[in-house]
């Protein structure tokens, strides 16, 4: 994906970013207008970036972007056609700006209704799960930890942390602890209810219950394997982040000490996964490519 950058505001402050970037090879296409914009008052100037780029533009604009003398829209263009440049255009990166990352990650994890109900629903179907035929049970956990947003505020902290912006890591972990606890109080309701119905199988001593809590080296490596990429769906099914949480919720609700042990241990070791992985990923993304730190 190509960036398209549209900023508004102060003319004198435009003119300076056009003769800036119109010299720069990654740059297809500068217009301004200096007296277009209405809101805020002022001109508007159009940039059609490269990927490889965007954070240059940004960083040229940061200083006043920070003291509020121009807005800044930023959107993708899926492609561009140009064929003096094609050849440079065609090998453009696709990487994400730090601030469409933190923006993504904090739509998904932030505490919302959606986001509550998502992980109240992933607890209840792990819980419901336990009583189920074995194929049944493998599908359900699977399907209950794809349905449950339980990564990205665990990937939140790590950004924050990276970045160095604790308000990130703040809100990061609120939510992750918000919408966990909303999981493990769901699946502890629900175990409790098909155990008074009498439909919840063997219950915790069920053997995927036992298997899926054990930790050792075969465990390990799959959980670090698995965090090759952070916004596939690969590690939400090879995690047992919201099965551990489900399990320790319905440990709790029945008063089984050992496995909520069990369960607990599991969850922190996946969660630690999350977050030294996903650091590693900014921290390298961060040196290689974007050097700056992202706009507030």
């Amino acid at each position: 994906m190509h960036r398209k950058f549209v900023i508004s505001g102060d003319p004198q402050v435009l003119r300076r970013l056009a003769s800036e970037l119109e010299p720069m090879a990654a740059i297809v296409r500068v217009s301004l207008d200096e007296t277009a914009c209405l809101k805020p008052r002022g001109g508007v100037l159009d940039v059609q970036a490269l990927n490889r780029s965007s954070d240059e533009v940004l960083r040229q604009i940061q200083r006043d972007i920070e003291l509020g003398k121009v807005v800044v829209e930023i959107s993708e263009s899926t492609s561009i056609i140009d064929v003096s440049r094609q050849e440079v255009i065609d090998h453009d990166y696709d990487e994400m700006l730090w601030e469409e990352m933190e923006q993504n990650l904090r739509n998904q994890a932030r505490i919302s209704g959606n986001s509550l109900v998502l992980m109240a629903l992933g607890g209840i179907i792990t819980a419901a799960a336990i009583g189920a035929p074995p194929s049944l049970q493998v599908i359900a956990m699977v399907g209950a930890s794809i349905i449950a947003p339980g990564f990205d505020g665990i990937a939140g902290i790590s950004l924050g942390l990276v970045l160095r912006r604790w308000k990130v890591v703040g809100r990061a972990a609120v939510a992750a602890l918000t919408t966990y606890a909303v999981a493990i109080a769901a699946a502890g309701a629900t175990h409790v209810a098909l155990r008074a119905a009498g439909a919840a199988g063997k219950g915790l001593e069920d053997r995927t219950v036992i298997e899926l809590l054990a930790v050792g080296p075969p465990t390990l490596a799959i959980s670090a394997a698995s965090l090759r990429d952070i916004y596939v769906v690969g590690p939400l099914m090879a995690l047992v982040l919201i099965p551990s949480a489900s399990f320790f919720g319905c440990a709790l609700a029945t008063g089984s000490w050992s496995i909520a042990a069990e369960a607990l241990r599991r969850l922190a070791i996946d969660a630690a996964f999350v977050v030294a992985a996903s650091a590693v990923i900014f921290w390298v993304k961060q040196r290689t490519v974007h050097k700056r730190r992202p706009l507030d």
